[in-house]
């Protein structure tokens, strides 16, 4: 008699253990990446576009962004410039270049 009153405390218990399990498989499904900011193109190289899940990052490059259609539009997103200016060595007094 007492194991028929445990089975409905093991159905309902096994039932909430299913459950959560697939709400946090739906949650990875619906981890979106999306688009922070594009890379400027350096030295001949294309622009990149870099992309989050939120606790990750990666680049990709703009065809693979535009394929996948992630969101912002690729035109929305800023452009990262990187401008680095020439290291100029200082000569001793008296000599000259």
């Amino acid at each position: 008699m007492s194991a028929l009153k445990a089975i409905p405390i093991v159905l309902v218990t096994a039932c909430c253990a299913f459950d959560r399990s697939v709400a946090s498989e739906d949650q990875n499904q619906t981890a979106r990446l999306t688009g922070l900011y594009r890379n400027e193109g350096r030295n001949g190289q294309p622009e990149t576009a870099r992309i989050t899940d939120g606790k990750s990052f990666t680049d990709i490059s703009e065809k693979e962004y535009r394929e996948r259609g992630y969101s912002p539009p690729y035109e929305h997103l800023w452009t990262r410039v990187i401008r680095r200016l020439p290291v100029q060595i200082p000569l001793p007094n008296g000599l000259k270049e």
